[in-house]
């Protein structure tokens, strides 16, 4: 038995360094997340750029060179504007150009990192800080002289940058770590520096051994018949910490690497492999503990059964000192190497310190809040939910109070208001509430008979509005006194809270939330659902803010316009703490803004850049006067179909409400992190009036070339594609009012009467089931005439519905416009989970085919529209609504799609079969999987219930104001539970591994199914 102890006791008398090739390259980080190459364990850092993904487009239309600029920042002495160009996905920039105010003119052009986000200026007006999110480094520009003078070591994506007003720490988003990175600054010999701050990890000399030990554990090893001698012979020597107990009791099996696990004589492989099966702050669910520990005690060490089986059966006592150093090792360390910001895939943004510095807010566009992080003890305080994304943040003070403005989307997600047990989610095809499924034929496209739908039931979702489907999309502006706000006084490293939840138009004394001012103005939205004076948020898509003293100003990416409020903290009604009071029209897609400098010759001066437009709008705030000015030689944009696609997929001008774009669901491209009730998630009342209640999730549009057929039901092909969305957020029903573009109601289709045959009509962007016969050619002709009005005042010429598909389509397919991955493709742990993906065990790789990751091959579906049986549970919702393309409605109609005259069309033969969606691109997306959107995380998309890995949400999982994860555990939705015919599911008949076989794979396993899938190009 004393044997057996000073295995564990002593560790060696060579110093472990010299155990290790120190010369060798280790592949994994002493953090317990998947990262990039940067964190590698001992190695140097080297700058690096991330290569672009190339064009899969075998003939694309010409690419224009772009320049993309999106932020800008004034110089200290008010003459020079420092504007960042970004570029494009497939061809990212990386500059920024010096614009001198008083000539007008670009003056300089610096290289920095590729694709910059943001520019800042030190504190001590001498320097300029440059985020780059495809460079792993951030960019010093010398004001003094305009140059580049070096770098800051840090790592790819970091997006928005905060720096204290000492100058000497700054906080900096990383979009894919899900984290803040904090960095420590300082200026020596007239150079700025910055080193960044390595906030968690795992404890190195507590691992190797240390040179003394507590009195608790002297006590201890006393009682084990230990000399004082032999204990003070020991620490001469170094203790052997948590590495010699591992050796001691797991080198048997595991001295080479054996299930994933090494716990050799490599000191340092041994250190990093620990790490790798330890989750940082939760040694109760690290898989290191759990293989160790009982089953009665949480753990799996001794189930004979389960795929976790450990076959040394190395058991630990948790009273064992050995297993409390184990823990305590891990329960100490965090996540690292930032600080993180709530659930995996939050995608942190931007972000704004309190007057005080004591708190730093944090956006997120993956999930839908804002976290509140402690900048002392850097440590997550709680959150903000506010039901979207997190565009950008601003914070100004009154009266000693912080006041927080979030620059938002609204909180519909086209789902329906509110639960009614009683009514419609009933199953009696008796209840006058009742509602029912929009099934169609196939072929004529027509909604079949009421007696031949099915009664639907329960809601998948609600959200909180009346309006549904895509009139649910709102432009929001929310104000928070952040200093009401009730912090917690203790810390929980695993779990936090929401400290407000402002996912309601209302107004308080302390928050207040304001949306569109056309939320209720077209002919499908319902009225009275929101006070008329919140209804006060002009223009589309809140892309920046910027304030002076009482004045707000915010740029309106989607409506091209400038919008300036009044802020009137001192009112009696909180509702009007803000009101607009002018509005100024742009350049084309205005992001970044920025003010003159008093006493300059830019004062009274606001600053628009125009991304797509590749220009510069100067306000004069004084006078009310602007002028825009080209900062490229470009030809003016759009150019090409590909270009005028992009517009209008950014956009809101060709909407009949004028709030609405693509980009409002597909945000960044992907999504806005819900899951919609929108488009085919739709059903009817008895009266033939839509409804909603179901969810699906948000496909994003990227690399789609090659993923055709599209949508979830394979029914649409790229030429029909998001296009077809444009008859929703344009519905040509709505023009038969006057609109917030014109009066189109008076408008007629130049066809007689009698040539007039009745059309079958796309169902969706109807606000009725039913028939317009004659009414229908005139509808269209007032939306053709809108269409044609907005491209003459925009483009210069006139484009019709069809030449909007045609440049939709073109820019979905013309590149792939996804973003490089950052991750460590060489780390261990992708390698094992790449082969698990491809296995005959798993088939992953079946469907998912490399290089897209998805299958539309006719072989794997034996079907035009490369459909699947449901591979996940299905509601009754899930397969509501027969799905139509855009060609087998023209088809149904007599007519000929122009792109692709010979294609029939597809329609949904069979509700509830799904396409294979491809996984390109999914680190980037928000954490919203399935066809269903209910999966939130990647584990919980493809682990089976209950499985070992399924871990908990540091924040609630809240879809509307409903809690959808109690006690906040993820669930596993790899199994199919059967649906009866009237509807009901029946939760004891559900089979498992029906999305893959994964219910035999380990929590390692797991975990490295999932680091592959996260490294995916």
């Amino acid at each position: 038995m004393k044997v057996f102890i000073l295995l564990i006791f002593i560790f060696n008398t060579t110093n472990f360094l010299f155990c290790s090739d120190n010369s060798k390259q280790y592949f994994r980080s002493k953090f317990s997340k998947l990262t990039s190459s940067v964190w590698r364990y001992k190695s140097s850092f080297k700058k690096n750029d991330l290569k672009p993904i190339a064009n899969n487009n075998p003939h694309p239309e010409p690419i224009i060179n772009r320049m993309k600029p999106e932020r800008v920042t004034i110089g200290p002495l008010g003459k020079k504007l420092y504007i960042t160009v970004a570029g494009s996905e497939g061809n990212p920039k990386n500059e920024v150009i010096i614009f001198d105010i008083a000539s007008r003119k670009i003056v300089k052009t610096l290289k920095v990192g590729l694709r910059p986000y943001n520019v800042i200026i030190h504190p001590s007006k001498r320097f300029m800080l440059v985020t780059n999110e495809l460079s792993n480094y951030i960019s010093i520009i010398d004001i003094k002289s305009d140059r580049v003078s070096g770098y800051i070591p840090a790592d790819y994506y970091c997006q928005g940058i905060v720096i204290t007003k000492d100058g000497k720490k700054a906080y900096v988003a990383n979009r894919y770590l899900d984290q803040v990175l904090v960095f420590d600054l300082s200026i020596t010999q007239n150079t700025l520096q910055g080193k960044v701050k390595n906030i968690g990890g795992f404890n190195e000399s507590e691992f190797f051994g240390l040179n003394s030990i507590s009195h608790n554990e002297r006590q201890f090893y006393l009682s084990r018949g230990y000399s004082e001698q032999e204990i003070q012979k020991a620490l001469s020597t170094k203790i052997g910490g948590i590495s010699s107990i591992l050796k001691s009791r797991c080198a048997k099996c595991h001295q080479h690497t054996m299930g994933g696990y090494y716990a050799g004589a490599d000191q340092i492989k041994n250190y990093l492999s620990a790490i790798e099966h330890s989750i940082g702050g939760d040694p109760k669910n690290s898989p290191l503990l759990k293989a160790v520990t009982a089953k009665h005690e949480g753990g799996y060490g001794d189930d004979k059964i389960s795929p976790n089986f450990h076959s040394g059966g190395v058991l630990f006592e948790p009273n064992e000192i050995e297993y409390e150093k184990i823990y305590h090792w891990i329960k100490q360390a965090k996540q690292g190497p930032g600080i993180r910001v709530g659930n995996e895939m939050s995608h942190p943004k931007d972000l704004v310190l309190s007057s005080d510095e004591k708190q730093l807010f944090v956006g997120n566009t993956g999930t839908m809040d804002v976290s509140i992080i402690d900048t002392d003890k850097h440590e997550l305080l709680g959150g903000i939910y506010i039901q979207n994304v997190t565009n950008h943040l601003n914070l100004f003070q009154k009266d000693n109070k912080d006041w927080l403005l979030i620059l938002s989307m609204g909180i519909g997600f086209g789902a329906t208001k509110s639960r009614d047990p009683l009514g419609a989610e009933t199953w009696s095809r008796d209840n006058e509430a009742a509602q029912y499924t929009l099934l169609r034929d196939p072929i004529t496209t027509d909604s079949l008979p009421l007696s031949q739908q099915d009664v639907m039931g329960p809601f998948d979702a609600v959200d909180g509005t009346w309006n549904i489907k895509m009139k649910d999309i709102q432009n929001d502006l929310v104000l928070i006194n952040t200093s009401s706000l009730k912090y917690p006084k203790q810390f929980e490293s695993l779990q936090s809270e929401y400290l407000l939840k402002a996912n309601k138009y209302e107004a308080h004394q302390n928050w207040v939330r304001y949306t569109s001012d056309t939320a209720e103005s077209t002919l499908g939205d319902v009225k009275g659902d929101i006070a008329p004076e919140l209804q006060r948020v002009h223009g589309s898509f809140a892309e920046w803010s910027i304030i002076d003293k009482d004045k707000l100003y915010v740029s309106m990416a989607g409506s091209f316009e400038v919008v300036e409020y009044q802020i009137n903290i001192d009112a009696n009604d909180s509702s009007f703490y803000l009101s607009p009071i002018e509005k100024y029209d742009t350049g084309i897609r205005p992001m970044g803004l920025e003010f003159g400098k008093k006493n300059t010759l830019s004062q009274d001066l606001l600053f628009v850049v125009n991304q797509l437009s590749e220009s510069l709008t100067i306000i004069n705030r004084k006078s009310k006067v602007s002028e825009t000015i080209s900062l490229s030689d470009n030809l003016p944009y759009p150019v090409t179909d590909a270009e005028l696609g992009e517009l209008i997929t950014h956009t809101s001008i060709f909407t009949s409400d004028g709030d609405t774009s693509c980009l409002h669901c597909h945000y960044r491209d992907a999504g806005d992190g819900r899951a919609w009730g929108a488009a085919e998630s739709i059903g009817q009342d008895r009266f033939g009036h839509i409804t909603a209640g179901g969810t699906l999730g948000i496909p994003q549009m990227k690399n789609l070339l090659h993923n055709q057929p599209f949508y979830f039901e394979g029914t649409h092909r790229i030429s029909e594609g998001q296009g077809a969305d444009i008859n929703e957020p344009a519905s040509s029903i709505d023009f038969v009012n006057e609109i917030w573009a014109g009066d189109f109601s008076n408008i007629k289709s130049p066809i007689p009467d009698h040539k007039r045959k009745e059309m079958h009509e796309e169902l969706k962007e109807r606000v009725e089931v039913r028939k317009l016969g004659k009414l229908w050619y005139d509808l269209e002709e007032k939306r053709e005439e809108f269409l044609r009005t907005q491209s003459m005042k925009y483009l210069g010429e006139s484009k019709s519905l069809s030449d909007l598909y045609r440049a939709v389509a073109t820019w979905m397919g013309n590149e792939p416009h996804l973003f490089p991955n950052p991750f460590d493709q060489q780390h261990p742990s992708v390698k094992r989970g790449e082969r698990l993906f491809n296995s005959a065990n798993v088939m992953c790789g079946v469907c998912h085919v490399a290089p897209n990751f998805t299958n539309k091959d006719k072989i794997l579906a034996n079907n035009d529209r490369r459909a699947l049986p449901s591979l996940t549970t299905i509601t009754r919702r899930d397969a509501s609504y027969t799905l139509a393309g855009v060609h087998a409605v023209d088809y149904a109609n007599s007519k000929k799609f122009d792109m692709e005259p010979t294609d029939l069309g597809r329609t949904e033969d069979q509700e509830g079969t799904f396409t294979t969606m491809q996984l390109r691109g999914i680190f980037d997306r928000p954490p919203v999987f399935l066809h269903h959107g209910r999966a939130r995380s990647l584990r919980e998309a493809i682990a089976t219930p209950k499985h070992q890995s399924l871990r908990k949400f540091v924040f609630p999982v809240l879809q509307g104001s409903e809690n959808v994860r109690a006690n906040r555990q993820e669930q596993g939705f790899n199994e199919i539970t059967s649906r009866s015919k009237k509807g009901t599911l029946n939760v004891h008949d559900q089979i498992f591994d029906t999305h893959g076989g994964t219910s035999h794979l380990t929590v390692q396993q797991m975990n490295d199914l999932i680091h592959f899938m996260q490294s995916i190009h």
